[in-house]
């Protein structure tokens, strides 16, 4: 039965980037996420950026 209610999650995400630039602090890359789960497709959409 839960199966045929739609789940929809968004949330934020961030971490240390692969390059580096030579600032002291480093890059970090920082996004968002939508997550829509229903009856057993997930369907996941990310955007980011690094700073």
């Amino acid at each position: 039965m839960r199966h045929l209610i739609p789940h929809i999650e968004y949330g934020h995400w961030r971490g240390s980037a692969l390059t580096n630039d030579g600032r002291p602090h480093g890059d970090e890359a920082r996004g968002c996420i939508l997550c829509v789960q229903w009856l057993g497709i997930l369907i996941e959409i990310g955007i980011g950026a690094v700073r």
